[in-house]
């Protein structure tokens, strides 16, 4: 689906942007100049949300992510981290994962857009839930934050 370049995440500004089957959306996350070589450790980030939202959980996302999450994504997302797994015991451990809920959900568009969706609804969850939990902070001079 193409690459994304996030200037302020050192630790992985590239992104390549994946689409396997009608409800799973893939990110190769990296850095081609890591602060550290710590940091310089590709991964996978496999992203399906569910159908249906009755175990409580909106959306499931299983890392190859060697670091922590920090801060703790929603209530909403169930956060599977291997970071041992290969490509293929990582896909088969989030299918595992999902279908622990019931069904992933198909994405809108086989696209980029469908893509971009997906990792935006966990934008937006995880969003919410910083809010809630005060761990956001207004940047002064900004339109919209009271600054």
């Amino acid at each position: 689906m193409g690459v994304f370049y996030l200037p302020l995440v050192s630790e992985v500004r590239h992104v390549r942007a994946y689409l396997l089957e009608p409800d799973l959306a893939i990110s190769l996350r990296w850095s081609e100049t890591p602060e550290s070589s710590r940091t310089a450790e590709a991964y996978l980030e496999f992203l399906s949300l569910l159908r249906d939202r009755a175990s409580g959980s909106a959306c499931v996302l299983s890392s190859g992510n060697p670091r922590a999450v920090a801060p703790s994504p929603s209530e909403e997302v169930d956060l599977h981290q291997h970071s041992s797994m290969g490509a293929e015991d990582l896909l088969a451990a989030h299918r595992q994962h999902v279908l622990r809920h019931g069904r992933g959900q198909k994405l809108v568009t086989a696209d980029a857009a469908g893509w971009m969706r997906t990792w935006q609804t966990l934008h937006t969850l995880n969003f919410a839930a910083w809010s809630r939990r005060g761990l956001l902070l207004e940047e002064p001079g900004l339109p919209g934050t009271g600054g």
